[in-house]
């Protein structure tokens, strides 16, 4: 039996937790994907500008809910993270995920970058298993676990991101494509699909020309749209791309790596210890995501190497696959969407 004291701390622990859910679950729900940089905006229906290391970045999707719904919506989210880690995670896996939303919700109570950037590296490190005793580096070894598990969502995102956008500014016209899309004898389950469809294949074209002339009235949502035909509409687009953007997360975890150990060692913070800062809170949150929703005790998959080792592998064979269909080929139907799920 606990005494009184030792009860009240593992009842504050819980509590602690459940918090760091919930707040990691709100914070989830308002990020938003820009080409080069990625911006968070508050909670509960503000939007900003953050100054980061490539330019000044607006977040176009706002965010408008009742905070009573965005509240509920908050706690919905952390009550199935928390029944996931609990229900799926092997004991020691479960209390390394918690650490890491803790350690995560402690950086986003500072104001102060050198103290968030400190924080972040250290959930990073609380969520991966540490490099052996012959390992060359440390940031090579968190590196290869990391740069699958952030870069594997990073198309799927980008197109529900813009979904996103079109319903709030453009939803008649966004209706009318998936429309026009199923009465040509196409019907996908959620919303976004619809728009790989467009972007991606072919049979599509004169449809998504449609879609564009009627977006032309609005430059932010024609750029949108634009960027997305010009990254993804082939699988010789798709894979630069992707493997760009690796390369990007690969650049910026060195970065934070090394702004993180001249934080900790040499007293002051580099001149680009905010923008990295942003880039970590995002890449954590997708990193926490994608474990998270991928452990099944019933698959086999209860620990976080097992889930990290099947992100890397399915990232990596995804990719290959693209490699392989080269310049002179074009996404078919029935591969769209595999391809976009591994990778995406």
């Amino acid at each position: 039996s606990l005494d009184i004291y030792r009860g009240g701390h593992e009842a504050y622990a819980q509590i602690r937790n459940y918090l760091s859910c919930a707040f990691i679950g709100s914070w989830i729900l308002n990020l938003s994907v820009a080409e080069e940089v990625v911006v968070a905006t508050g909670n509960f229906g503000s939007s900003e500008n953050i100054k980061v290391g490539h330019g000044d970045v607006a977040t176009s999707r706002k965010v408008n809910a009742d905070p009573r719904t965005a509240i509920n919506r908050s706690i919905k989210d952390a009550e199935q993270m928390f029944d996931k880690v609990n229900n799926h995670a092997e004991p020691e896996s479960g209390e390394r995920i918690i650490n890491a939303l803790a350690t995560a919700h402690t950086a986003a109570s500072s104001q102060n970058s050198e103290i968030q950037l400190i924080s972040l590296w250290s959930a990073f490190e609380a969520l991966l298993s540490p490099p052996s005793s012959g390992s060359s580096s440390r940031i090579s070894h968190y590196s290869k676990l990391m740069v699958p598990a952030i870069c594997s969502h990073y198309a799927m995102r980008n197109f529900i991101y813009v979904s996103n956008v079109m319903m709030l500014n453009k939803r008649d016209t966004y209706k009318e494509l998936i429309n026009d899309m199923e009465e040509s004898g196409s019907h996908y389950d959620e919303r976004f699909r619809y728009l790989v469809a467009a972007v991606a294949l072919p049979k599509h074209k004169d449809l998504w020309d449609k879609f564009t002339l009627n977006c032309s009235d609005n430059r932010l949502i024609l750029n949108l749209l634009i960027s997305l035909r010009e990254r993804f509409s082939s699988p010789r687009l798709f894979y630069n791309t992707i493997d760009q953007h690796e390369k990007k997360v690969s650049l910026q975890l060195s970065r934070m790596y090394r702004a993180r150990n001249q934080i900790v060692h040499a007293g002051h913070a580099p001149n680009f210890a905010d923008s990295v800062a942003v880039n970590a809170f995002e890449y954590l949150a997708t990193m926490l995501n994608g474990v998270t929703i991928r452990l099944d005790a019933a698959g086999n998959m209860k620990d976080i190497e097992s889930v990290i080792e099947l992100l890397s592998m399915s990232y990596y064979s995804a990719k290959e696959d693209v490699k392989k269909l080269g310049d002179g080929n074009v996404f078919k139907p029935d591969s769209v969407f595999k391809i976009f799920s591994s990778i995406a």
